[in-house]
């Protein structure tokens, strides 16, 4: 069975340059990472493969479960904030 295992967020502004609209991770800034972030990261229950139009939802041991997941796109001062203020229990 396929996992994506890395979580990102894209940018569904409305640029002006259709071509790039959608398509660019968004970065998460030192006023993003908060343990709300993570909470809403560690929530995940299933993966949504837009360009195959299918759901997949994550299991352990034959039971739902969270998906096991980690995220990318942080700024420097963002990690670090994480990893020294934020509790990720």
């Amino acid at each position: 069975m396929r996992r994506s295992l890395a979580h990102s967020s894209r940018d569904l502004s409305c640029s002006k340059d259709r071509e790039h609209r959608g398509w660019h991770l968004v970065t998460y800034e030192f006023s993003d990472a908060t343990s709300m972030l993570i909470r809403s990261i560690k929530d995940f229950d299933n993966i949504r493969y837009e360009t195959e139009n299918r759901r997949e939802w994550c299991s352990s041991k034959g039971k739902p479960s969270r998906c096991f997941l980690f995220a990318r796109k942080f700024t420097q001062s963002a990690a670090l904030r994480l990893l020294n203020n934020v509790s990720c229990n």
